[in-house]
């Protein structure tokens, strides 16, 4: 899912975007939260990254690079709790967030991580449960298929048709493709 998929949704409401040239088309894969400044090898790619920004309190250039390492990772974004170390974001930090195109988000004082994290999580899960029966659905239909003794063109048609992509059968053994079918 896209940041912007997911900020369409009423589960990511208490998220303020801060940063005016944020690239949206980040995937987010995974929720992390840190408050630890070299925290990268441990963070999944394609996160985003919940903090309440703890050591950078005083230290808004740290914050900064900070937010470059995550960039580099490459992370989603960052979505920081304010009113207990930060009262707000410095404009040093947006400014170099705009300069990579890295979302930064506020979450506001009156929510808890815990519930940001486990409402970001349960988005992203559902979105990954929709993804797995969708895929059993399209294993019973070809199941369903290679038991009535439908052709394998007819099957590679199916798979083609359904998924919206290309289909090939490859022989691995042989070390060629035995047929290609594209979408009708």
């Amino acid at each position: 899912m896209t940041l912007e998929e997911m900020l369409k949704n009423e589960l990511a409401d208490s998220l303020t975007l801060v940063s005016k040239h944020a690239d949206l088309k980040r995937q987010v894969r995974a929720v992390e939260s840190t408050e630890a400044p070299d925290a990268f090898p441990f963070l999944e790619m394609d996160s985003i990254v919940l903090t309440m920004a703890m050591v950078f309190k005083d230290d808004p250039k740290g914050l900064c690079e900070f937010i470059k390492g995550l960039n580099k990772r490459p992370c989603a974004a960052i979505a920081i709790k304010i009113g207990r170390f930060l009262d707000e974001i410095d404009e040093e930090v947006i400014q170099t967030a705009d300069e990579l195109g890295f979302p930064v988000f506020i979450i506001p004082s009156t929510e808890t991580l815990g519930r940001v994290y486990h409402r970001l999580l349960a988005l992203l899960w559902n979105v990954r449960n929709k993804e797995i029966l969708e895929m059993q659905q399209i294993k019973r239909k070809l199941y369903r298929l290679f038991l009535s003794g439908a052709t394998l063109r007819r099957m590679l048609n199916t798979i083609s048709t359904t998924l919206q992509r290309h289909a090939a059968v490859l022989d691995l053994l042989g070390g060629g493709y035995l047929r290609k079918w594209d979408c009708n």
